[in-house]
């Protein structure tokens, strides 16, 4: 009929709005940003592992060749947060966020059920890391956080493995009075549940014995030596202006393809992941 075909024309015009770089009639900026984690060799670090067990509890560490997410298998097996920051992320503020994902290349061949929980520091000027003792999980974080359930890794530098949608976590920072296009962020990644977790691996009786099993894991490559295969974050909004601040109608709920082998698109790691917006 005539009013399907209209209705066809309309949608792909709308399709057409929302992945133009830019239209100026309407004050509308579409942008797709990626921003990566830099690699220090002495602090202070916008990478950092710390360490949570019974031995070297608290401990930080600096400028490595991987980022373990969970546990960090070749040093004694220590369990871990840790904490990614990226500067400058060039987002203006109020800006509507459709996507925003963390994207790693693997380290390492690591398979077996995990759950990581993700969490974003309540700063928009966060610090960046020095080695003090609990500098990662003394951080003031957001009550939300997302909790993501990755596929098996395999090492290669030909497959990116990314998280559930963030933009959630960005909402509330980038909405915030003190937001500017220069403001910083940083997340927490660790284990969920978080305590005491490093009892499932440790005898903290026997002062830190190793005890049984093979304690799950994902290592990450960091940006050294090569900054391509740092982590990124890689967030997609859409910018409106004074005159034209309604958005166009259409849904941008974050959803999650877990269908996918984990190496084409944000949000297809064949894991699974979900948003817990606690108050």
């Amino acid at each position: 009929s005539t009013w399907g075909y209209q209705q066809h024309l309309h949608t792909i015009f709308l399709l057409i709005l929302l992945n133009s770089p830019f239209i100026s009639s309407q004050g509308i900026a579409n942008s797709n940003i990626k921003v990566y984690v830099p690699e220090e060799s002495t602090p202070p670090y916008d990478f950092a592992e710390e360490v949570v067990g019974c031995v070297n509890n608290g401990k930080v560490y600096g400028y490595s060749s991987d980022i373990a997410l969970a546990n960090q298998i070749e040093r004694e097996r220590e369990e871990q947060y840790v904490a990614l920051k990226f500067r400058s992320l060039g987002i203006p503020k109020n800006s509507s966020i459709l996507s925003s994902y963390l994207s790693f290349y693997a380290d390492s061949t690591d398979s077996g059920n995990i759950t990581l929980r993700i969490e974003i520091e309540n700063s928009t000027k966060p610090f960046s890391f020095d080695t003090n003792q609990f500098n990662v999980s003394s951080r003031n974080v957001l009550n939300s956080f997302v909790e993501w359930q990755p596929t098996s890794w395999v090492s290669s530098y030909n497959v990116t493995y990314f998280s559930p949608d963030l933009s959630q976590l960005l909402l509330p920072l980038i909405s915030s009075s003190d937001w500017t296009a220069t403001s910083d962020v940083v997340f927490r990644i660790h284990r969920s549940p978080v305590d005491p977790y490093y009892q499932m691996f440790y005898n903290c009786s026997q002062n830190g014995t190793y005890v049984s099993g093979t304690p799950t894991t994902r290592i990450a490559r960091s940006g050294r030596p090569n900054q391509l295969y740092a982590p990124a974050l890689i967030t997609s909004y859409l910018l409106f202006s004074s005159t034209n601040t309604t958005a166009p109608s259409t849904d941008t709920t974050p959803t999650q393809n877990n269908t996918n082998g984990g190496n084409s698109s944000p949000g297809g790691d064949g894991g699974s992941g979900g948003c817990c917006c606690c108050c």
